[in-house]
């Protein structure tokens, strides 16, 4: 049911907005939420054959995650640019028609994903020691809720609570850079579940505690993951029955990004390979990608650093792929049938 009334037109797209084309069928209708990143930064809507749909260009910088709000009326977005600029990272809520933008993460510096909960509360990815010289890099992550009132709650701290003995003495603070990418809520145990790439790692975290629950994969993994069920360089993933869709970037260019279903044992501790995906032909990618499952069995993957979106059967027969001739990145993508609350006319 619509909370918001708001009619608008994309108008003309402009020149800062690359095209997407298609080859072969995409097997699903409906819309993504994503955004190109790379010398065009931009909040999107696009239907199932790249047509842009809803765009809101932003500043030179990176547009990671583009959600549908729950009330209808338009997007919110994670977006980060240069460091030393004045508000150098911001999740952002902004209507369809334009107006009424707002910078939801106060002060906070939010990086790659952020999540939203059926109260309002968001739940964001942070990095801290943000600065230009090298001895002042990002190296830790936290994961911090805004509030519904606004309130910014700290939760977890991955320097302090990934590690079991503490990050190593007498070492480069440089090189424990966590790179917090991915975050999603386990709603049953209420708890968070954070992706690190320089980890290869998943962790679940307790929400009202901010204790350490799980570690998935990566040096300190409390599972045996199988052959073939290792993941290095990882980005984002969706739950389901069973087990996980990973997006398994892969920590070199000698060896293909692929996505992978990997069978999970929560007793046992065991994880298994069940199948693979890759595009054809294959592709490294080094940032972002993401894999969404939709109802049918479909398959929805963005090769983000590659500009591809793929589409496979549920046999794992790739039948369609969207790609940009100007090789613009596409950043982690969100599914909806339609515009949230809208009727649409065309």
């Amino acid at each position: 049911q619509s909370l918001a009334t708001c009619a608008f037109s994309s108008g003309p797209i402009t020149n800062d907005i690359p095209s997407l084309t298609l080859t072969g069928e995409p097997g699903w209708d409906g819309l993504l939420g994503t955004s190109f990143v790379g010398a065009s930064a931009a909040s999107l809507v696009i239907d199932e054959r790249g047509n842009v749909r809803w765009y809101s260009v932003t500043e030179t910088g990176l547009v990671y995650r583009t959600r549908f709000r729950a009330d209808g009326g338009g997007v919110r977005y994670l977006f980060e640019t240069n460091p030393n600029a004045e508000l150098s990272a911001y999740v952002a809520d902004i209507d369809w028609d334009g107006s009424n933008f707002t910078v939801l993460s106060g002060d906070a510096h939010p990086t790659h994903d952020f999540a939203v909960l059926d109260d309002g509360t968001i739940g964001m990815i942070t990095s801290y020691q943000i600065g230009g010289a090298p001895d002042d890099m990002a190296t830790g992550n936290k994961i911090v809720e805004i509030r519904p009132d606004g309130e910014l709650v700290e939760v977890w701290d991955s320097l302090l609570g990934y590690y079991p003995d503490g990050v190593p003495d007498g070492t480069d603070p440089t090189d424990y850079w966590t790179h917090g990418n991915t975050l999603q809520l386990d709603p049953k145990l209420d708890a968070w579940w954070i992706g690190f790439r320089n980890l290869n790692s998943l962790v679940q975290v307790d929400r009202a505690s901010g204790a350490t629950l799980l570690r998935l994969g990566g040096e300190f993994s409390d599972y045996d993951l199988g052959p073939g069920a290792r993941f290095t360089a990882q980005h984002a993933w969706q739950f389901v029955e069973g087990g996980i869709l990973l997006h398994d970037n892969r920590d070199n260019a000698d060896e293909d990004s692929r996505v992978v279903e990997l069978a999970i044992d929560h007793e046992t501790r065991q994880v298994e390979l069940v199948s693979q995906v890759l595009h054809d032909p294959p592709v490294w990618v080094y940032a972002m990608g993401e894999p969404t499952r939709l109802d049918d069995g479909t398959m929805i993957v963005v090769w983000s650093s590659a500009g591809l979106i793929d589409t496979f059967a549920p046999d794992g027969t790739q039948l369609s792929s969207l790609g940009s001739e100007l090789g613009a990145g596409i950043g982690y993508i969100e599914y909806q049938p339609d515009f949230p609350g809208q009727v649409e006319l065309r």
